[in-house]
């Protein structure tokens, strides 16, 4: 025995085992980076829908506040230019439909939401229902 044939090195001595080891890894540093790369992408994607869905979220408590602010207007008798006004103070771009029944005024207010181009925008509503104050 040589000293060197139980420690893992090739019979040529420890050095050009280090060679061998180091050959080994700079050919698969660029692999390593491509996969990183990838991973990197896949976050993002993963960060764009979760930043999607909050806005949507939001949006959408935006819109039911909306809707309460906007019969609460109605059943004090506001007339119909200030209620809209009022639904849109809490949504800005929401369409309101007023519906006045003899005790009950039902609002609903909705929305276009999605805050991130190139993902799709859904429709958000909320509504909300009064009595009218006399």
């Amino acid at each position: 025995m040589t000293g060197t044939e139980g420690r893992g090195f090739s019979h040529r001595g420890p050095r050009a085992f280090a060679r061998q080891m180091a050959s080994r890894v700079r050919g698969s540093r660029g692999m390593v980076t491509a996969e990183i790369a990838i991973g990197l992408l896949g976050i993002a994607a993963v960060v764009a829908m979760l930043i999607h869905a909050i806005g949507i979220g939001i949006t959408a408590v935006k819109v039911q506040e909306a809707s309460r602010a906007a019969a609460r207007a109605a059943a004090r008798g506001d007339d119909q230019s200030d209620i809209v006004r009022t639904a849109r103070n809490v949504a800005p771009d929401a369409k309101v439909s007023i519906d006045r029944g003899t005790d009950e005024i039902h609002v609903e207010v909705s929305a276009r939401a999605g805050p991130l181009p190139g993902l799709p925008k859904l429709t958000v509503s909320g509504s909300a229902v009064a009595h009218a104050e006399q």
